[in-house]
């Protein structure tokens, strides 16, 4: 998927602008961003115990049955399995730290993402940014973005932060 990546890179700023401004209230939505970007950050630098720590510390976090620190989580494996990242291997780690301290059905979407499933919608866009078409791949975002009140929105703001070079 290497190779693949580079073509879509360009389209990653489709997907930023739809997580510009992002649901939920403070201070949940700022600490979930500041976490967030803690993992994306220790995966882009292939730090596993700060990945580890970060996916953790991350789990839990916000509203809803799929709370959005998970959401962003879950966004963060789908950009690991989609770029191919190092840190792809350390997926199930993360999310063994992760389950503990969320809901069981929360913990189960983040073990299924870690192991690379991924929902219709995400097919669809993973699919798209893979074809190259803007049109398909705002069309898909726009799908992604419209799961629940958070779980969207927040799932493509860590594909997003994971995903970006």
């Amino acid at each position: 998927m290497r190779a693949a990546r580079r073509g879509w890179v360009a389209l990653l700023p489709l997907l930023e602008e739809s997580v510009a401004a992002l649901p939920g209230s403070e201070p949940w939505r700022g600490a979930v961003l500041g976490r967030g970007e803690a993992l994306a950050g220790a995966l882009r630098r292939g730090d596993r115990a700060l990945a580890v720590s970060a996916a953790a510390a991350l789990a839990g976090l916000g509203e809803g049955s799929t709370p959005a620190g998970d959401d962003y989580a879950m966004g963060a494996f789908h950009a690991l399995w989609a770029t191919d990242l190092p840190a792809r291997r350390w997926a199930a780690a993360l999310a063994a730290a992760a389950a503990p301290r969320t809901t069981i059905g929360s913990a189960a979407w983040l073990r299924a993402a870690a192991d690379g499933a991924v929902g219709e919608r995400w097919r669809e866009l993973l699919g798209a940014l893979a074809g190259g078409e803007i049109r398909a791949v705002r069309a898909a975002t726009r799908r992604v973005r419209a799961l629940g009140h958070t779980s969207g929105a927040f799932s493509l703001r860590g594909f997003h932060a994971v995903a970006s070079p």
